[in-house]
Order: C-alpha cells, then structure tokens, then sequence
C-alpha cells in the first residue's frame, strides 16, 4: 500500500494534479469497459451467440453446386468431365516430381506434409480433411476433386479455389500425388467412379 501512495504523490509532482487526475479517469473508465465486456454487456445480458460453423452439404455429383469463396466467382472449369486425363493416374517418375512440390507448397499446410489432414483432429469443425487412406478424398471422382481445388469449399472448413494460382495441370499432378497414399482397393473404387462420370458426360 505504502509503494502505491509513493507512486501517485510521484506522479502527483511529475505530471501535476490536473494530469492525474485525468489519467486516474481514464484508468478508471478503461477498468469500467473492461469489466462490463466480462459481465456480458452493461445490462448483464449474454451476447448474442452466432453460428460459426459452415453450412451442411449433402454430397452430390452436381458439380455445378460446389460453393465459390471471395467476391469474385471462379472462371468455368477448364476440362470437361470427360477429359482425357481423367481418371488421372497416381504419381510416379516425372510426374511425382511435379505433383510433389506443388501439394507441398500449395496443400500440406492445411491438409497436412503426408496428407494426415488437419491435426489433432482433422474432422473437427473447420478442420482441413486428411486426404490420404484414412480421408474421404478417395470417395470423389477426379471431376469432383479438381473442381475443389480449382473453386474451393466450405464442405469441411473454409478452402479457397486455386484458380488464379494452379494451372489445370499442375491441379491434375496434385491429385496424383495425393492418390499415391491410397490403399489399392481405395484407388479402384476411385477410378471406376470417375470412369463412370466421363461415360455420364
């Protein structure tokens, strides 16, 4: 007690009495404020809770109802559903050296360097999705899983399109990177999925 009489009849001298006076009210209207947000606001009431958590989608193979984030919609899909390159072979050679580098400068920090997803709990609300065998990302066509990464989602977290940063090539050596981690029985399904979307035209 003895050292905060000190400090106010230092003050008192330093900055003169009109000062402290006025800093001792903003002191005080500060410590106010701050216990008022504690309390919820000055009539006690709870703030208004809000929804955070992003819409539920029902999973469809409408490709022309996955969600654009931004302002500004994403440019058409560049390949048709039945392109050539679908279904699209995992990575190896070359083609793991292109695929590589682009997941892991554009991808893993979210979905994680092995594509183990967004830990510790990648299903978490929010949470960016593992994309290897334990992950869901093998359940989609390649039609499906380019047109994310081209428009972006709010299916499972905020993921914005890539089209302004990727190429449909450099999209397509991502995804063959990320098959590279699927069982093989996951990686059938997979291509026998995508196969039946190109002969849907």
């Amino acid at each position: 007690m003895l050292s905060m009489q000190r400090y106010w009849v230092r003050s008192a001298r330093r900055w003169g009495v009109r000062d402290l006076k006025i800093r001792g009210l903003l002191i005080a209207l500060f410590t106010v404020g701050m216990a008022l947000a504690a309390c919820g606001g000055e009539d006690g009431a709870e703030p208004p809770v809000t929804s955070t958590s992003a819409p539920t989608l029902q999973p469809t193979l409408d490709l022309d109802q996955i969600p654009v984030l931004g302002d500004n919609p994403a440019p058409p899909v560049p390949l048709a559903a039945t392109d050539a390159r679908f279904p699209i072979e995992p990575a190896s050679g070359s083609a793991l050296n292109t695929g590589k580098p682009l997941y892991e400068r554009f991808c893993a920090s979210c979905h994680g360097v092995d594509g183990e997803g967004d830990q510790p709990d990648p299903y978490a609300p929010g949470a960016a999705p593992p994309h290897d065998a334990t992950g869901h990302t093998w359940h989609h066509a390649d039609q499906q899983n380019f047109l994310t990464v081209w428009q972006g989602s709010s299916a499972a977290g905020v993921m914005p399109g890539y089209y302004e940063r990727l190429t449909p090539d450099e999209i397509i050596a991502i995804l063959a990177y990320i098959k590279t981690w699927w069982q093989p029985d996951q990686l059938e399904h997979q291509m026998e999925l995508t196969r039946s979307i190109a002969e849907q035209g």
